[in-house]
């Protein structure tokens, strides 16, 4: 998971089309960030190894891209490596410059398309600078994320500030003053129509009582721009932060996803399906609940840095999640996934207080190479993009295999 300094700074996530399951390889994403890496890759190593890798050996060709303005020649990357790829761009930090510091309700529609405008700018000059004078990078951008994980910013910035219905407000007034922009700004610039929407976190929060509402301004705004409807979170089914010592390897492989079970993940999309249709139904937004998108914009499991951490048991998470995602009665089924993330990242903080774990978070090393337990268990993409089970291992979820690797 991003630290709290990293969260608010500006990503970049695919989103694909919400109206068919299609196979499971359309719903795989995966974050790109090289912000926190002391040595970064190459453009032909992105070009010529990561990117090939990713989409031809673990299906992989959506993205999320955490810093944008500091990843920039990424975007331009993973654009000439594909040109069809898409993105969305997270503008949380709106309120905070290096140059001035905004009180996030006192922002007015001036700053807002101020900001953005600057931030369209220097991000569009490098993807120019690679791709030509006429490319507009606005036209691979689906959809802006105007806040992410609103009940942790709440609680780490804006709590001794505001009480929980003044920042509700706040954010919808932050929503649509965000949406305008685009609405207004496309005017020929691009080609898309550009969704807004918050970036939620986990299941349900009781006590932060603004997530419905949020959830039916972003609807209402998507429905009135005419844009794709879509909700998003960050879901974590088995966060490491809420492991110890004195857990068990049943328990464990009951989080990770064992072979018959419902994993945590799943029930949080329950959840999630059942607070959109109770938002839509409470607040009259004319959406149909079932033409909204939801997309797991954040998810994984580390593969080192706590005693219940390992590439093993890190592969047997993911392959357990590709197979909730292929299963037409799983509530994964059609949900697009975006994997936290693509590349260790050996400069992020591992004092204890964001989790050792924290660098160790990729399906790749630093290096670009995808860690081998995942290599190995990870299901397989065929030339037409379903996931063969017959090319791996099938893994092997029950807590004495778990117990033995570990060994």
């Amino acid at each position: 998971m991003m630290n709290l300094v990293s969260k608010c700074l500006f990503s970049v996530v695919l989103l694909c089309d919400s109206a068919s399951a299609g196979s499971v390889a359309d719903h795989l994403g995966v974050g790109f960030s090289t912000e926190f890496m002391s040595e970064k890759p190459s453009k032909s190593k992105v070009i010529d190894q990561i990117l090939p890798d990713l989409k031809d050996t673990l299906g992989i060709s959506m993205f999320r891209i955490y810093n944008a303005v500091k990843d920039a020649p990424y975007v331009a990357y993973l654009i000439s490596g594909n040109r069809r790829t898409k993105f969305i761009v997270d503008i949380g930090a709106i309120w905070y410059r290096d140059s001035e510091q905004i009180k996030l309700d006192a922002l007015t529609s001036d700053d807002v398309s101020r900001y953005l405008t600057d931030y369209i700018d220097e991000v569009g000059e490098t993807v120019k600078a690679a791709l030509g004078d006429e490319y507009e990078w606005l036209d691979n951008v689906s959809t802006v994320a105007y806040f992410n994980e609103p009940a942790i910013e709440y609680k780490h910035w804006f709590e001794d500030q505001f009480t929980i219905d003044e920042y509700k407000h706040i954010l919808k007034r932050l929503n649509r003053m965000v949406q305008d922009f685009f609405n207004t700004y496309k005017n020929g610039k691009y080609s898309t129509t550009i969704t807004v929407a918050p970036i939620f976190i986990g299941g349900i929060i009781p006590n932060f009582n603004f997530t419905m509402g949020l959830t039916a301004e972003a609807l209402k705004l998507q429905a009135e721009a005419g844009a794709p409807a879509g909700v998003y979170s960050n879901i974590y089914s088995c966060h490491p932060a809420g492991l110890n010592g004195t857990q068990s390897f049943q328990e464990l492989s009951t989080c990770v996803g064992s072979n018959g079970t419902v994993s945590s993940l799943e029930t949080q999309v329950l959840q999630w399906r059942e607070m959109i249709q109770d938002a839509i139904s409470s607040e009259g937004v004319p959406v149909d609940p079932t033409d909204v998108k939801l997309t797991i914009s954040e998810s994984g499991y580390p593969t080192a840095g706590d005693p219940f951490l390992s590439e093993y048991i890190s592969a047997q998470w993911y392959a357990s999640t590709i197979r909730q995602m292929e299963d037409p009665d799983s509530s994964l089924y059609g949900v697009d996934v975006f994997f936290f993330e693509a590349l260790d990242e050996d400069l992020k903080p591992s004092d204890g207080l964001f989790g050792l774990w924290e660098p160790h978070w990729g399906l790749m090393t630093a290096d670009g190479k995808i860690k081998e337990q995942i290599a190995k268990y990870w299901p397989k993409p065929d030339n037409g993009h379903q996931m063969d089970h017959m090319s791996n291992p099938e893994p092997l979820h029950h807590s004495d295999n778990l117990e033995a690797e570990e060994k």
